[in-house]
């Protein structure tokens, strides 16, 4: 019997394939994901603010 993919795991797959050829937006984009389930909107703004910062460092 074949397992049922959880709605994590779908999401994950979806990041995944919308992104499917730029690795490093797949990257952020289930990083986000991952960090708003565990940690909410802070967790999520950290996120965002770590990222804006290293694409603000590359200028």
């Amino acid at each position: 019997m074949k397992r049922e993919k959880n709605v994590f795991e779908l999401v994950l797959e979806f990041l995944d394939e919308r992104f499917k050829d730029e690795a490093e937006k797949a990257s952020l984009a289930k990083s986000m994901f991952k960090e708003y389930l565990i940690s909410g909107r802070k967790g999520l703004e950290k996120i965002v603010k770590e990222h804006m910062s290293k694409i603000l460092e590359e200028e």
